[in-house]
């Protein structure tokens, strides 16, 4: 049930009082759509706090947990990618825009809030918001409708310009960087690929960390079109709308913001490019569900968010597989940095089988849960070939906790898909390799190994 209670106005009062618990900022430097969580901590029995943000008046809310937030960012690139959300409640919707009069004008006067309620009264119902997913709710007994929780307050920052934000004492400095882009780095996990392995990207680009609160997640179409989407895909890699049932969207009805992000400050970044084509091709993992966009399926790449607020970006799922494969050699780039590798040359041996995707399938990623390794092998020459397919997996340190493996016979032409089980017992970060041999008694490699990271919690 929704709390409703009287707003009372408040005489906030301006200079240095002696300040009491904690000031936070999730960021020192931020820019674009970013949204900056401001915190007291260690205030859980006091009345709500005098912050400024360069003199300006914030609210600060109570959560659940007893510390009181607030959560900032430029109106202007707000406005932009706000309006740039095509479906309500989808992607990076800010909400609904409201003015310094909004909860009978307890706000600054230069401030534009965009709330979660469905409208800008007083009393509302729950409306769009779709950022700050992960932001505590706000505790009973406050002095407003929680169904407008959490809001943003929105203010006309200058590019490089320094913003103060002030509790009692305390006080902590941020940057409004205009050109934070330029910082957006990408790099590969290695710089040669057995052909049809994973290639794993790195992209540290504190711009697509909009919300601080959850890991972001955002679909690059890097069939040269330049569409950026975010949010698309949910937890599970499928498309659901506002009630949590997944759907079949036609990409005509989605909104994609590649031409908003550059009226939104992030200049040369937010976009994922390769060359040349089909150099690389997509695959899915749990991070998306390309059926279910089939005009565009064959090129959507999705990354997420390593831990929230950290900027720092992977094309990996929670298992360690990979949306990406190299098919020959290639570039690819994201912004202004670019990285080139190449295709590992193959021996020259007839006996040779290839050895190709290599994943964990079955599994939720938690400790004491059975995972099944699978991977594939084909058989390319004109001969029936013995072999043994092995999969050990081992720890960080190089310690081998499990070790399987299946013999039989692989016809001409034919292609075996053989799995294997394991079952973690801790939580940890595993390698797990396959190979190809003759035998396990002969250790002759019939192809390359294979190998994928799993992250088990």
């Amino acid at each position: 049930m929704k709390t409703v209670l009287i707003l009372l106005a408040l005489c906030l009062v301006a200079g240095a009082a002696e300040a009491h618990g904690e000031l936070y900022v999730s960021s020192e430097v931020f820019g674009g759509p970013m949204i900056v969580e401001i915190a007291v901590f260690g205030m859980a029995d006091a009345q709500e706090p005098t912050v400024t943000l360069d003199g300006m008046n914030l609210r600060m809310i109570q959560g659940t947990d007893g510390h009181w937030y607030a959560y900032v960012a430029d109106t202007n690139n707000v406005r932009v990618i706000d309006g740039a959300t095509g479906i309500g409640g989808t992607g990076l919707d800010f909400g609904i825009e409201c003015g310094p009069e909004f909860l009978n004008y307890s706000f600054d006067p230069e401030t534009i809030v965009f709330t979660s309620g469905k409208t800008c009264d007083s009393e509302t119902s729950p409306g769009f918001l779709h950022v700050l997913n992960g932001a505590r709710p706000a505790a009973s007994g406050g002095s407003f409708d929680t169904d407008h929780w959490p809001f943003i307050q929105t203010f006309d920052f200058a590019d490089d310009a320094e913003i103060h934000v002030k509790y009692g004492s305390l006080q902590e400095t941020m940057l409004f960087d205009g050109d934070l882009a330029d910082l957006a780095t990408l790099e590969l996990d290695r710089g040669s690929y057995p052909i049809n392995s994973d290639v794993r990207l790195i992209i540290q680009d504190g711009l697509l960390n909009v919300d601080p609160t959850n890991e972001d997640t955002w679909t690059f179409d890097v069939d040269g079109s330049g569409e950026v989407y975010s949010c698309i895909f949910d937890d599970a890699g499928k498309i659901t709308d506002t009630n949590g049932t997944v759907i079949k969207v036609d990409p005509g009805l989605i909104y994609h913001y590649g031409d908003a992000l550059r009226d939104a400050g992030f200049g040369k970044s937010g976009m994922l490019e390769t060359s040349p084509p089909e150099a690389l091709y997509v695959t899915d993992n749990s991070l998306q569900d390309s059926t279910l966009l089939p005009s565009i399926a064959g090129s959507l790449v999705t990354i997420r968010e390593t831990a929230p607020n950290s900027g720092t970006f992977t094309n990996t799922d929670r298992l360690g597989a990979a949306n990406l494969r190299a098919g020959a050699d290639f570039t690819i780039a994201y912004g202004i940095s670019s990285e080139t590798a190449h295709i590992k040359a193959a021996p020259a041996d007839p006996s040779r089988i290839l050895l190709a995707d290599l994943r964990v399938s079955d599994f939720d990623g938690i400790a004491g849960m059975p995972a099944v390794i699978s991977g594939r092998i084909s058989n390319h020459q004109g001969m029936t070939q013995d072999f043994a397919y092995v999969v050990n997996v081992t720890e960080k340190n190089g310690s081998v906790i499990s070790l399987g493996w299946l013999a039989g016979s692989i016809l001409p032409g034919q292609i075996l898909k053989p799995a294997t089980t394991w079952t973690p017992a801790e939580p940890g970060e595993y390698t797990v390799t396959a190979l190809v041999w003759e035998s396990v008694d002969s250790l002759v490699a019939l192809s390359p190994p294979a190998e994928i990271t799993v992250i088990v919690r």
